[in-house]
């Protein structure tokens, strides 16, 4: 996987025109709602292809023809007094008439977004997660029919769900690297008024980051050169395998990927300091080889 470094005027205005024409085209197909956020899915559009590749411009595409942005703000509980939910993705499972199953997304606000620099980091954070479920979104485990959100796995009732924190941490790392390249548009000349308008007003400082607890705790495994390298190119395929494989074999335990995805959705739910300690050391298992 190669990512692109736009830095000439002409290649980042290249892009999100390109990106426009894209986004355009998609948006003719998507009749079952409205589908919202055009100028944010363009920006958006046209980092991930910076970020990923124009190789996997196929499967970027994918992932934004199949997932709706809505408008409509839809409250969730957060499981914490001290976290606000803003936006999150819904899933539906459709049977088709051949017998396919395929899962609808639609991204929407739990709550109005904070500004416009919140607004475009928690809308590549959603898209993001499918963009890294777009190849092999069904599949088995033990016999049961699930799906995929990045390496999370979720029954179809989603009555059972496994490693939902490790994805969301390591979906915060890469939106954040994302947000950075929207952000460094900001060094050029936009020809398109109306995305320089919009590009023009983002700022990182006006950001907060999800997940920061995991995302602290993970950062070191995330950094760590190997592991992104296999963890960006195998979750983008839908290998996931190959991500608990290549963890395991390296901290030498066969159940080592499953203990840290356990751990992180323990933690989540009680906030225990032992357990993030836990964490911690798993990652550092890894890590110190």
């Amino acid at each position: 996987m190669t990512s692109i470094d736009f830095t000439t005027e002409e290649s980042v205005n290249y892009i999100l025109n390109y990106s426009e024409m894209l986004i355009n085209e998609m948006s003719k197909k998507k009749t079952r709602i409205q589908d919202c956020y055009k100028n944010e899915q363009i920006i958006i559009l046209a980092a991930m292809i910076s970020y990923y590749g124009f190789e996997n411009l196929d499967t970027i595409y994918k992932a934004f023809e199949q997932t709706y942005f809505s408008d409509e703000i839809f409250p969730l509980e957060s499981k914490h007094d001290d976290e606000i939910v803003s936006a999150h993705c819904m899933f539906e499972a459709i049977q088709c008439p051949n017998n396919k199953i395929e899962i609808n997304r639609t991204i929407r606000f739990a709550t109005p977004p904070i500004n416009d620099s919140q607004k475009i980091k928690e809308l590549v954070h959603e898209i993001n997660h499918s963009v890294n479920s777009s190849i092999s979104p069904i599949c088995k485990r033990n016999n049961l029919l699930v799906f995929r959100n990045g390496i999370a796995i979720y029954s179809l009732d989603e009555l059972y769900k496994e490693a939902v924190s490790l994805e969301e941490a390591i979906n915060e790392e890469q939106a954040l690297e994302i947000f950075d390249i929207i952000n460094s548009f900001k060094s050029y000349d936009i020809k398109n008024e109306t995305l320089k308008k919009y590009i023009y007003k983002i700022n990182k400082k006006d950001t907060i980051t999800g997940y920061r607890n995991l995302v602290l705790d993970i950062n070191p495994l995330y950094m760590n050169t190997e592991f992104n390298y296999v963890l960006k190119n195998k979750r983008l395929t839908g290998d996931l395998r190959e991500i608990r494989e290549h963890f395991n074999n390296k901290v030498g335990r066969s159940s080592a990927f499953q203990e840290l995805a356990k751990e992180m959705d323990n933690f989540e739910k009680t906030r225990n300091t032992t357990i993030q300690q836990s964490i911690r050391n798993k990652v550092y298992e890894y890590v110190r080889k």
